[in-house]
This record gives structure tokens, C-alpha cells and sequence, in this order.
């Protein structure tokens, strides 16, 4: 998961300059994977960070945080940074924090579980609003 201070819609490029050793672990994890896919979440200014001593604060996101999930399309690789080019493919939302460098320190960057958002209503919820909205108008 790469944390965003603003917030990302289906259909944006993002483009991401990393150079920070966490974010450029989670880069290259995500560049050997087979599709390339990540969550961007919005923080804002949740600047709500973890301090970890002398190490870089550590973003804090919850279940229920909102992002998109993003499909690389195009990297450069230096020795110090990786900048990537992605787009934003669908809404998301955190459902678990699966793991945080003050969690179990074995990864250097936060893992989370995601949901799609879906854009249109659950068909039988719609279904149970038609049903409602027609008994209303039949009185």
C-alpha cells in the first residue's frame, strides 16, 4: 500500500517518484509480481504518523481508509529511487491491516486487505429500494 495525501479516482494516472528504502522494497515488490497491481490510499492529512525512532514515521491507516487500486504500466529503476507510472483501475477500501513495520517487523511497509467499491448498488439492495419505492407509490 502507497499512501496518498490526496485523493485518486478510477481512470487517473499516477505517477510515484520513490526513493525512500520502504517504498522502493514495496516498488520492487510489486514490479515482480505477475500483474503489477498496488493500493494507493488516501491518508490526507491524516498526518497521523507512528514514529519509529530513527526510522521514517510510519503512515497510519485503518480498515475503512479509501484508495484505488492502480496497474503499473511503466517503470524507470535507478540505484536510489524507482519512479512508476500507474493507473487507477477501481475504488477500494482497507478491510484488514494485515501487517505494519510495528506490527511484526518483517516487512519494512504496510500490507492491507482490500474490497472493491462498487460504483452501482448491490442488485438485491436496488431491488429492495425499487420494491419499497413502488409500494409508496402505489398508496
Amino acid at each position: 500500500m502507497f499512501p496518498v495525501r490526496q485523493p485518486r479516482f478510477p481512470t487517473e494516472g499516477l505517477k510515484l517518484k520513490l526513493f525512500e528504502p520502504r517504498y522502493v522494497a514495496l516498488a520492487r515488490e510489486v514490479l515482480s509480481s505477475e500483474h503489477k497491481v498496488f493500493a494507493a490510499v488516501y491518508c490526507g492529512d491524516v498526518a497521523s504518523v507512528l514514529p519509529r525512532g530513527a526510522e521514517p514515521p510510519t503512515p497510519l491507516v485503518s480498515p475503512s481508509a479509501v484508495g484505488v487500486l492502480c496497474e503499473v504500466s511503466n517503470w524507470e529503476e535507478t540505484e536510489d529511487w524507482i519512479k512508476l507510472e500507474a493507473s487507477a483501475f477501481a475504488r477500494c477500501r482497507v478491510n484488514q491491516v494485515a501487517s505494519t513495520p510495528a506490527m511484526d517487523g518483517t516487512l519494512p511497509y504496510i500490507v492491507v486487505g482490500t474490497e472493491p467499491l462498487l460504483d452501482e448498488p448491490e442488485e438485491e439492495a436496488f431491488d429492495e429500494e425499487v420494491e419499497a419505492a413502488a409500494a409508496v407509490t402505489d398508496v
